[in-house]
């Protein structure tokens, strides 16, 4: 038991905006420095994600009919920066010390003890996990929302979520709790625990043991100190104990949020596109220059502007390959082989899987169709007007190119 834990009360404040940022601010760095951004901004965030909303106005209006550019700008959209609360699975993304990093061993956050039930298994036979929302650890749920999660079905018993600052895993606890007694003057164990006065004890030492002192005024009793999300070293013991909500706890597992390091348990990798963040930047650095000084934009920034419009509007007539998937006709979902216009150039799997995370993480496989239906096991599609030909070989794709194909800007 230690007297180090020290409960404190504390408000978790989440800064709502319209906008998610696709971009961060070290995206800026590569055309811009760091005193010139902050000149620009002048010191109001606001404006970044200002121009980043113009300049994604100008990527999805282009890019919309022929490409899934909304799920390709969700991978950036929902990056979660690191919380202590959350917990993060492997091949999940996230912001940890201004980079973007990628979860190689999962990361478990702190786990707090649990007054009341929040969660039970729903018992209804007409409710498929198939079919019911995911659980999230970024959603806020209230009395009756049902969630599925590892493949069960949990009916919600009482407020939680991130909202609440009071995140809570169907059935996962991490606590058991102790029973004291009222003290009474007798001989107690090593360890054992009683109330005394609104306040908890326990034993610390038998040595010299008095049955007579009370709690407060004997010194073989320690005062059970309140739980504190802060403190990340509890240890896996049954005389750790806490108070929490007026109730004394001890651990049953590891309770303490894991640490989150560089070659341990992260790996410094950013799933955006590339194409599609270099040309958000120029982009959103032209709309706040001309938010600054409109009628003195720089050559530079004209020109940039310009070759990312030129790069949209090529991207938009199939011209170039912006290297993002491209959109499935209705009638074309279900089929074998290439979608028109996926000038991969690559052997690649026929479904690249990825990880379905929380809404830090917007993955999207690459679903492909031809032309012309092919048989189960190879199928052939020739993209007019692209000078590529196209096969499906046991399940990979092979793309062969011609010389007169206008290279990527």
């Amino acid at each position: 038991m230690s007297g180090k834990h020290i409960k404190k009360n504390r408000k978790f404040l989440h800064i709502r905006t319209m906008y998610r940022r696709f971009l961060n601010d070290n995206d800026y760095l590569s055309v811009i420095s760091p005193e010139a951004l902050s000149q620009i901004t002048r010191g109001n965030a606001e404006r970044l994600a200002q121009a980043e909303e113009s300049a994604e106005m100008s990527v999805v209006e282009h890019l919309s009919e022929n490409y899934e550019i909304e799920r390709e700008l969700y991978k950036g959209k929902y990056i979660a920066a690191y919380d202590r609360r959350i917990s993060f699975p492997v091949g999940a993304y996230l912001y940890y010390e201004g980079q973007i990093h990628e979860v190689i061993r999962s990361i478990s956050g702190y786990k707090a003890p649990a007054s009341v039930a929040y969660w039970e298994e729903s018992s209804d036979p007409n409710v498929f996990a198939e079919s019911t929302p995911g659980y999230s650890q970024f959603k806020t749920y209230r009395p009756g929302d049902m969630v599925a999660y590892n493949g069960l079905c949990y009916r919600c018993l009482a407020e939680n979520g991130y909202d609440f600052g009071n995140i809570r895993l169907p059935m996962a606890s991490g606590w058991l709790e102790a029973y004291p007694q009222p003290w009474v003057p007798r001989e107690y164990a090593l360890w054992e625990v009683a109330e005394f006065g609104g306040t908890f004890y326990a034993v610390t030492s038998v040595e010299g043991f008095d049955a007579n002192l009370t709690p407060a005024d004997s010194p073989n009793w320690g005062e059970i100190a309140e739980y504190d999300p802060q403190y990340n070293g509890y240890e896996l013991s049954d005389h750790e104990y806490v108070v929490y909500d007026g109730r004394v706890w001890y651990p049953e597992i590891d309770v303490n949020a894991d640490e989150p390091q560089a070659g341990v348990n992260l790996v410094v990798r950013d799933p955006r596109n590339y194409n599609l963040k270099k040309h958000m930047v120029r982009l959103a650095v032209y709309e706040l220059t001309k938010l600054i000084a409109p009628n003195n934009v720089s050559t530079t920034r004209i020109k940039d502007h310009e070759d990312s419009m030129k790069w949209l509007q090529d991207a938009a007539k199939l011209r170039i390959n912006p290297q993002i998937p491209r959109k499935i006709a209705e009638d074309k979902k279900g089929g074998h082989g290439l979608a028109d216009g996926d000038l991969s150039g690559r052997l690649r799997p026929v479904e690249e899987s990825v990880a379905d995370m929380n809404p830090s993480k917007s993955h999207v496989l690459s679903r492909m169709v031809t032309r012309k239906q092919g048989g189960p096991k190879i199928a052939h599609g020739a993209i007019r007007g692209a000078g590529i030909s196209t096969f499906r070989l046991f399940g990979y794709f092979i793309s062969f190119r011609n010389r007169h194909i206008r290279p990527e800007r």
